[in-house]
């Protein structure tokens, strides 16, 4: 009796451990792919205007979003704000927040900011 009750505070502990690691494993790909998406999506944008010069702030930051969109495939609001755009100089400044649940229900944000400038 002795040992089935050491077994099953041990099964309850490994899931415990288990049921920690993927919340964990879940927050840390999330950072991943937003910030990959962001410097795939800043690049691009300011490939873009490299090669068509954007007429407009306006025009930048749309080519921006339809990017960024188009990289992140996991479930979670995304609050993006465009900190600074310029044409005339080619300067990106984004930062994006996406708020999610993780599998125990607790609301958790993420928030990754990042610059592109284009060196001529």
């Amino acid at each position: 009796m002795k040992q089935m009750i050491l077994g099953g505070c041990c099964l309850l502990l490994v899931i415990y451990a288990v049921y920690i690691n993927a919340n964990f494993t879940g927050m840390a790909s999330r950072e991943v792919e937003i910030s990959m998406a962001l410097s795939h999506g800043i690049s691009q944008t300011l490939e873009a205007h490299k090669s068509e010069r954007f007429s407009s702030e306006g025009d930048m930051e749309k080519y921006f979003y339809k990017v960024f969109q188009a990289q992140v495939m996991s479930d979670g609001k995304l609050e993006i704000h465009i900190i600074t755009s310029n044409c005339q100089y080619g300067l990106l400044d984004v930062e994006v927040t996406q708020y999610f649940q993780t599998s125990d229900q607790k609301e958790r944000k993420i928030t990754v900011r990042k610059c592109g400038i284009i060196e001529e």
